[in-house]
Formats: C-alpha cells, sequence, structure tokens
C-alpha cells in the first residue's frame, strides 16, 4: 500500500486535527536496520555513511515515521574507559566497568566526553548532516540516547548501582547529577543540528529490576531535569520514551516526567496503559520481538499487529504502532515484511 504522505506531512496533519492517509508507524531497529543494509551491527555504527545508510535504506524500504542516531551506555563507558565487548551481530556491552564501586564516581573526567574527544558524538553529528540533506525535508530525525540512570551503567555494573541505592544513595544521586550534566551536552550539540526530538532509553530502569519507589527517588527527577531541558531548548520538541519490562505500576509517574510519548513492552497491556496515562501522553507499542518478530509467523504477524490497534488506536492523546524492544538481528525477513504490511493495512482503519 502506497502512502500518500510524507512523514513530516503526516505528524503535522495530525497536529492540526487534519486527515491523515495512515497513523504513524514505528519499529524499534536498531539492530536490525543494519541486517537490512547488509551491515553487521559493528560496521553499522563506525562511520556516519554507514549510520546514515541503515536508517535511510529502513526509510525508503518501508516509509517508516522515524529514524535515529544512538548514544548509549556503552559509548559513555568506552569514553570513561571501561572495558566492552564488541561482537559482530549483536549489540556491544560494558565487559568491564571503569568503577568497581560507587564511591569512585568523583574520579570521573568530564574532559573524556567532550565532543572533540568523543568518537561516538562525532559520527552521530555527520550522521545526522547527511540525512538531513537526504531526507530531512521528508522526514524529521531523532536523537535517542540512553536515560542518565542507563547512561550510568557504562561506568559501573548494574548490579552494583542497585546495591549503592540501598547503601550509598547520596553516591548514587551524585553519579546521576554528574551523568544528567553531560546528556544535557548531547542535546546542546543536537539542537545546534536543529534536532527538536529525542528518545530516550532506560531498560536497567525497568520494573523487573527496580520498583516504583526507586524509581521514583533515582531516576525520575534526572530524566524529568532532561526532558525539561528539552523543552526549554524548543517549545515545539517532541520527547518519547522506552523502558523494559512490566511497567504498569508505574505509568502515571512516567507520564509525569513529561514525556510526550512511552513505548511499552509487550509485558504490559495496551489497554490498561490507556486508561492510566492514554488522555495525556502517546502509546507507542507493543508486538513482541521475540515470540511474533523471531519466532513468528506473517500470519501471527499480521494477527500481533491487528491486536494492537483494536487495543490502542482511539488512545486520546494518540498510538504508534512500534515492537515491544529491539527486533533481533536474527528475525526473518518476511516477519518484518508482515509487520508493515499489517500496520499499513490496520492503521487506515
Amino acid at each position: 500500500m502506497k502512502d500518500q504522505m510524507t512523514p513530516k506531512e503526516r505528524r503535522q496533519a495530525l497536529l492540526t486535527g487534519q486527515d491523515v492517509d495512515r497513523l504513524p508507524i514505528t519499529v524499534s531497529h536498531e539492530i536490525y536496520s543494519a541486517k537490512l543494509a547488509g551491515l553487521n551491527y559493528r560496521e553499522a555504527f563506525n562511520s556516519p555513511e554507514n549510520v546514515a545508510k541503515k536508517e535511510m535504506n529502513l526509510y525508503h524500504t518501508y516509509g517508516i515515521d522515524g529514524i535515529s542516531v544512538s548514544y548509549t551506555s556503552v559509548n559513555f563507558g568506552i569514553r570513561h574507559r571501561s572495558k566492552i565487548k564488541s561482537p559482530q551481530f549483536n549489540t556491544a556491552s560494558i565487559d568491564i566497568p571503569r568503577l568497581s564501586k560507587i564511591e569512585e564516581w568523583a574520579e570521573l573526567n568530564p574532559e573524556h566526553t567532550e565532543f572533540k574527544r568523543d568518537i561516538a558524538q562525532q559520527v552521530n553529528y555527520d550522521a545526522v548532516q547527511i540525512m538531513q540533506d537526504q531526507v530531512g525535508k521528508e522526514i524529521d530525525i531523532v536523537y535517542s540516547f540512553s536515560a542518565p540512570f542507563t547512561m550510568a551503567t557504562g561506568v559501573i555494573a548494574a548490579e552494583q548501582l542497585l546495591r549503592s541505592m540501598f547503601k550509598k544513595p547520596d553516591e548514587v544521586h551524585q553519579l546521576m547529577a554528574f551523568v544528567t550534566e553531560f546528556i544535557k551536552q548531547l542535546i546542546d550539540k543536537a539542537s545546534s543540528l536543529g534536532i527538536k526530538d529525542f528518545f530516550i532509553y532506560d531498560p536497567v530502569a525497568s520494573g523487573s529490576l527496580i520498583g516504583p519507589k526507586q524509581y521514583k527517588n533515582f531516576c525520575a527527577p534526572y530524566t524529568t531535569d532532561i526532558i525539561n531541558y528539552i523543552r526549554d531548548k524548543s517549545e515545539d520538541s517532541w520527547v518519547g520514551m522506552h523502558i523494559c519490562g512490566n511497567t504498569t505500576d508505574r505509568l502515571e509517574m512516567l507520564a509525569a516526567t513529561g514525556i510526550d510519548a512511552f513505548s511499552l513492552d509487550q509485558k504490559v497491556n495496551l489497554s490498561e496503559a490507556k486508561q492510566a496515562i492514554g488522555e495525556s501522553t502517546t502509546l507507542m507499542g507493543n508486538v513482541d520481538p521475540i515470540e511474533v518478530f523471531l519466532q513468528g509467523t506473517p500470519d501471527l504477524m499480521d494477527q500481533a499487529v491487528k491486536d494492537c490497534y483494536e487495543q490502542a488506536k482511539d488512545t486520546p492523546a494518540g498510538f504508534i504502532l512500534r515492537s515491544g524492544c529491539g527486533v533481533p538481528y536474527e528475525s526473518p525477513k518476511e516477519n518484518f515484511d508482515a509487520y508493515f504490511e499489517a500496520a499499513k493495512k490496520y492503521s487506515r482503519l
């Protein structure tokens, strides 16, 4: 089904209450877009040209409503001399973090993540310019980054950070403030290119790892600070966020951070989320990346997409189809194709 509008036209029509050809469609594609572009994961991020290639290929092939660059906790960890694992066909991860205990956070040097010394920031900056030149009139480019709590795990093991919330809470807050100031530098550089759309990933704040009280104390204040900082840069900014796991018990708290949209893990019921925060927050989600994208069939994909629209298409603040988390590199292409075919079919109903 051929689209009748560009993503920018579709977005503007939705904002002004005009008719659209279909609802927006996104997918958590960071790994899978590399495969579609004929790149392994490591190659996909080692140059501005490859970053732009994988994103623009996804847009030209499927008409996706969002392309992006990303800065992760691993990028942050590299700059602060954590040791990493970097497989060819999956995401890099921290092997040995820079900090062995939370008290060592004061040893971190903010100069290590200055733009002039940070290759990942430079690659993103140049990739954004390439995409703006080639498709910027048609689609907005999103700058994605890890939230402060997750970004911190680039320099300290997640288990150590979680224990420190109970044993050394003051030091955790000091590390969060340090990381938050760095993220503001990312936002400054992105904003200098005219970027107004941002997406925050916070998998370590998963409902499977920390409770609502811990999220309220150690995550929400810093995420809110980041969102307010983005708003100060541009009144017409847009901020989305994703947290893995079941976040049903803190949906109202997440909405209160000021996000425009929340991407729901497949463990969250869309209908319940619509009732909880759908009046104020756009819902995104939440086709299962494992059972449907990786292990499913095109028929199962069609039903899963249909179910998402039936549950959440009438969300007052809007609904955007998305996968519940990142689509695995090994997912069959026919399932990925079926996702967009079903999405374009049911988003028009």
